[in-house]
C-alpha cells in the first residue's frame, strides 16, 4: 500500500468525477512518484 499527500478536494461525487474525467496517466505517474509505503501492522 502506498499513500501522498492530499492532491485534491471535490464537494460532490459529480465535482469527483468530472476532476477524475481530466486524470492523466503523467499526473497518475507523478502521484507514484510522490508516494511513500505505508506500514500496515498486525491489531
Amino acid at each position: 500500500m502506498r499513500r501522498t499527500e492530499r492532491d485534491t478536494v471535490q464537494a460532490t461525487r459529480a465535482a469527483v468525477e468530472y476532476w477524475a474525467s481530466g486524470v492523466t496517466s503523467i499526473y497518475l505517474q507523478g502521484a507514484l512518484n510522490r508516494s511513500r509505503p505505508v506500514r500496515i501492522s498486525a491489531a
